[in-house]
Order: structure tokens, then C-alpha cells, then sequence
């Protein structure tokens, strides 16, 4: 009769050859059905055109039985149109499906809804459709119960749909029992879910055993999922290799995550690569999470760009991670804040971070407390500096960067006994000092220095230091001591400058250190070369050959001697040097009677 064109008879011989998997042949006659005008063969042919993903072709043939009225069409014409983004006409279609009584199609309609947030329609058609038997229905059901809180009811349609064998409700009953502290129950439904094939359900599996420190099963399930398309996995994979010890895996399996988009291994990878020093490569792959507009990476970037002085730039990354819902950026905001004096705006930001309970919002309260008593006594101490960009801004101490130098200037309360100011005398103090700290023996707590200097972390100092330049001066009642002392960090040397401004109450530290340090020192070689050719050519001796007197400042290029560059910032500074109303306040320091 399939011979003779009986459409009926067309479908049921297709139907033959589908159930033969012989699905060349079984196409044929469903389109030869289709063609005659049969529903139920061009939902059929529909269904084998979509598996073989010709979706244009699916869509066809599904729109011409939705035309002639079929409730399955309608509702499988309406999902390739919602798939396709026409979600207006997805939901006409949906609506006349389910008038129809096409389960399915209230699923559908329950899920578009919920996606446009039309939360109460979404209930009602997932209510329907579970009521009707679709395990789907309670999956979904059962997620939006949960979106709003219902955790019990949720709960009940979750375990409906996962004793009928939906896998997708399975693995939300697990991640339920699990938050409320039942593992037990929860790794019995990830189980089932898992041995089903859910990826979702391995990945949770793999996370709750590696909490409970079965890292072998955790690590068995983790590649199950990612080897099954869960790309999620590939960082919880990762870290638990990292944590194993395999180290050189565990970066393949962020830097693949990361490949695929998957932001979290994105954000690992990046942690990882800026710990190894490999900063660039680290913000690069930061800046494609915040496509993503991950929060974390919104925050990491910021203290990027915080770190080396970009600090607009870096307090919008600080505003878009707090806008992504990353609570600590709410600390760096208030920094930033205070950094640029805007104290008020600052303990917003920081009462903002106490009221959700950051960890070091109250202590960055009573800090801000304190600078703004003290701001008063900072602003007495007034310069021109080198258009350099500020950077911190705390209790009694500010600091700004240039290119390759930062100026530091504090404030310290103290008694500090100044009022011997024989030069001669304070060079061979300074010489003890220089002689204790290089003491192998050395212990911060044994100096006689304020307490502000006792948080100094001893493994970064210096392992040789010594004092190159020292002279004392006087700026209205203030005695001051301007210092330059050059400094051995293991291999290599470093400069700074150092200029004390004292009263009898207080004193401030005006601070500058060049960044880069000399392997060989380029002004000391240059020093004895000179030495060295002025003898041969029968010269004069030159009075000494102390290579860091100032007198050898021009010898040989600026960019070759920090030297030289530090001690013409210092006059720079000493020059722009001016006292405040609140520092001519200050009861001068007398000194001896000969002063």
C-alpha cells in the first residue's frame, strides 16, 4: 500500500525501517508521508532532521504541522523558533500547544517565562505540566522554588522527578541535601545521577568527596565529567591535581578551561601565572574574564593596576567587581577613597563593608579615624614634587610614585632627643646605628627607635649599609638632618635619600628610593678608570678616589648612576621644601647653647 501512495501506510513502513535503525530508509518514506500530507510522519521527520542537526529543515517541517494544527508541532516548531532567539513567536506557538494539552509545550512555555522573569506565569505551567507527569516540569519547578526560597517544596518536587529517573532533578536533590548538611544523602542521589551520565552530577560528586579528602574518587569522577563535555570541571580537575602536587597538569587543565571560556579556570590560571611572575600573561587572561564580568577578576585587576600607580583606571575595575557582587572590592574603594583625600567618601565605603562583614572593614574604620585626626599635622609639611601619582594615603604616612622612584613622607609622634646637633656627633650615632642593624645578631626590638618603626619587617633589610652624605640644616623653627646612604640587598646595591625635619613634639621622615638596583656598580668601575689613566699619563692625583663623593656626579651618563639621579631629586625636594601653619605651630627643638 506505502507503493500505491496511502500515506498511512508510508508512516507505518518508515516506522519499520526506524525501528531496524536504518534511518537512510526510514527518511525516505517519512518524507514520502510528510509529503502526502501525514502530521504524526512530519513530526517524525522532524525529530530525524534535527538529530542530524538540519535544523532549517526540522523547522520546516514542524511549522507546516503546527499549520495544519497539530499540538506536538506546534509545540516543536515553537522550541526551534525559541532557539533561534524569535522568542515572541516561541511563546505563540507554546500558547496554542498547550491549549491543545501538550505537556510538553506547558514545560516550554514555563521555562520561557521564567527566562523573561515572569516568575508567577513560569509556576503556574511548570505546576501544570509536573501534575501532568513531566519529569522536566518538577526539575524546573523545583529550581524556581529555590530561586525564591521555598527550599521545602522545592525539595519535595526535586525528589518527585528524581524517583521517576529525571537526572537533572537527581543532582539538584543532591546539592540540596548537601547544603543542609546531609552528604550522605546527597552523594547517594549524586550517584545515581552520575551513573546516569549527568555531568553536572560528577562534578558535584567530585567536589564533595575531595572535601571529605577521597582526592582518588574525586579525581576519578572530575575527569569522568570533563572527558563527558563538563568544561566546568576542568578547574576543580586542576585544582585538585595542584593540590596533589602535579603541578605542570594541573596548569593544562585551567589553561583548557581557560581555552574554552570558562571563567573560573580563566581566574585560576591567572593566579597562577602572576605568582610564577609572568604579570603581563596574568592580566591578559584577567581582562578576558571581565568580558565575562567576573567579580573576582574585576578585583584582581584593580590591585593590578593599583599596584603600579594606575589608580583611576584601577578604581573603576574596584566599582565593577562591587557591582558583580564582589563584597571586599567595598575595602578597596574606601582606599582608593582615602588615597585621594575624600575621607568622608571613604568611611561610606567602609561602613558599607562592616555592614556585610568583610574581613578588615572595622580595623580600616579605626585606621581612617586616625588619619583624619592626624591629616591635619600631615598637611603641615608642604612641597613641590615631581608630578608623581599618589599611592598611599594612611595614619601618618603618604607616598607617590614616578617612572622609577617613590617619595614617602611620615609623621611620627615622639620624644625623640635631638638636641645634641654636633654634625661630627651625629655621624658616628648614624655609623652605630648602620653597625648594630648590620650585626648578624640584629633584632629590630633591641633599637631605641619610635614605636611606628617596630613593625619594620627585619628580612628586608639591608644585608650592608652605609652612610654616604649627611648635613644639617635649619627651615624656620624646625632643625632638619638630610641623609644619603647607599645599601647592599644581597648582590646588588640601592640608594635612598632621607630627610628628617624635627620638632620638640614630633618629627617627619620626607623619604626617596630609586627602583632599580646596580649589579656592578657602573660610577664605581668609571671612578677607577679615571684613577687609573690619570696615573699613567703622569696627572696630578685627584684628592681621592672616594667614588661616591659628589664630585664625580656628571662622570659618566645619569641613566648609568642612581647615584647621582637621587641626589638631584633630593634637591629638587629640598628646594620645594616649605612649613605649614600646623608644623610653625610646633614647639621648636632647642639645641645646645652653642647652636
Amino acid at each position: 500500500m506505502a507503493e500505491s501512495g496511502d500515506g498511512e501506510a508510508m508512516e507505518e513502513l518508515a516506522k519499520r525501517y526506524a525501528d531496524r535503525e536504518d534511518a537512510e530508509t526510514a527518511e525516505l518514506w517519512y518524507r514520502k508521508a510528510s509529503e502526502s500530507g501525514v502530521v504524526r510522519a512530519m513530526n517524525r521527520l522532524g525529530d530525524l532532521l534535527e538529530e542530524r542537526e538540519d535544523l532549517e529543515a526540522a523547522e520546516e517541517w514542524f511549522g507546516k504541522g503546527a499549520l495544519l494544527g497539530d499540538a506536538y508541532s506546534m509545540f516543536s516548531f515553537g522550541f526551534r523558533l525559541a532557539q533561534r532567539g524569535d522568542t515572541a513567536d516561541a511563546e505563540y506557538w507554546y500558547r496554542k500547544s498547550v491549549e491543545l494539552g501538550e505537556v510538553g509545550a506547558m514545560y516550554q512555555l514555563g521555562y520561557l517565562l521564567e527566562t523573561q522573569e515572569n516568575l508567577e506565569d513560569a509556576e503556574k505551567w511548570y505546576r501544570r505540566a509536573a501534575e501532568l507527569g513531566s519529569t522536566y516540569a518538577m526539575g524546573g519547578l523545583g529550581t524556581l522554588l529555590k530561586r525564591r526560597g521555598d527550599l521545602e517544596q522545592a525539595e519535595e518536587w526535586y525528589r518527585k522527578g528524581a524517583e521517576l529517573g529525571e537526572e537533572d532533578a537527581m543532582g539538584q536533590l543532591g546539592y540540596l541535601r548537601e547544603a543542609q548538611g546531609d552528604l550522605e544523602g546527597a552523594e547517594k542521589w549524586y550517584r545515581r545521577a552520575a551513573e546516569l551520565d549527568s555531568t553536572y552530577a560528577m562534578g558535584c560528586l567530585g567536589t564533595l568527596l575531595r572535601r571529605r579528602g577521597d582526592l582518588e574518587q574525586a579525581e576519578e569522577w572530575y575527569r569522568k565529567a570533563v572527558l563527558n563535555g563538563r568544561t566546568y570541571s576542568m578547574n576543580s580537575l586542576g585544582m585538585l591535581l595542584r593540590d596533589k602536587g602535579n603541578l605542570e597538569e594541573a596548569e593544562e587543565w585551567f589553561l583548557k578551561g581557560a581555552n574554552v571560556g570558562e571563567v573560573d579556570a580563566i581566574n585560576t590560571l591567572a593566579y597562577t601565572l602572576n605568582n610564577r611572575g609572568e604579570v603581563q600573561k596574568a592580566e591578559e587572561w584577567t581582562r578576558k574574564a571581565t568580558e565575562q564580568d567576573s567579580d573576582y577578576a574585576w578585583n584582581f585587576l584593580g590591585n593590578a593596576l593599583e599596584a603600579r600607580g594606575e589608580l583611576a583606571e584601577a578604581e573603576r575595575c574596584f566599582h565593577r567587581a562591587v557591582e558583580a557582587g564582589y563584597k571586599d572590592s567595598l575595602l578597596a574603594l574606601g582606599r582608593m577613597s582615602q588615597i585621594r583625600r575624600e575621607m568622608v567618601e571613604s568611611e561610606l565605603w567602609y561602613r558599607r563593608a562592616a555592614g556585610e562583614e568583610v574581613s578588615g572593614a572595622e580595623s580600616a574604620l579605626k585606621s581612617l579615624e586616625l588619619a583624619v585626626r592626624s591629616a591635619e599635622m600631615m598637611d603641615a609639611i608642604t612641597f613641590d614634587t615631581f608630578g608623581w601619582t599618589p599611592t598611599v594615603n594612611e595614619e601618618n604616612l603618604r607616598a607617590w610614585r614616578g617612572d622609577h622612584a617613590t617619595l614617602v613622607e611620615r609623621n611620627i609622634a615622639t620624644d625623640f632627643d635631638f638636641t645634641s646637633y654636633d654634625e661630627e656627633e651625629l655621624r658616628a650615632e648614624f655609623g652605630d646605628f648602620m653597625e648594630q642593624i648590620n650585626s648578624p645578631s640584629f633584632d629590630v626590638g633591641d633599637l631605641e627607635i619610635p614605636e611606628e618603626f617596630g613593625k619594620l619587617d627585619t628580612e628586608h633589610f639591608p644585608k650592608q649599609s652605609s652612610l654616604l652624605e649627611l648635613e644639617r640644616f635649619e627651615l624656620n623653627n624646625a632643625k632638619c638632618l638630610f641623609t644619603i646612604t647607599r645599601h647592599r640587598m644581597q648582590e646588588v646595591i640601592h640608594y635612598a635619600s632621607a630627610t628628617m625635619i624635627c620638632f620638640a613634639e614630633c618629627f617627619w621622615l620626607l623619604g626617596i628610593e630609586l627602583d632599580e638596583q646596580e649589579l656592578v656598580g657602573a660610577r664605581e668601575a668609571a671612578v677607577a678608570r679615571f684613577e687609573i689613566d690619570a696615573r699613567d699619563s703622569g696627572l696630578p692625583e685627584s684628592g681621592g678616589s672616594d667614588p661616591y663623593d659628589s664630585k664625580w656626579d656628571g662622570l659618566i651618563p645619569i641613566e648609568d648612576d642612581p647615584l647621582t639621579r637621587i641626589r638631584q631629586l633630593t634637591k629638587i625636594l629640598l628646594k620645594s621644601l616649605a612649613l605649614g601653619e600646623t608644623a610653625r605651630r610646633l614647639e621648636a627643638l632647642e639645641g645646645d647653647d652653642d647652636e
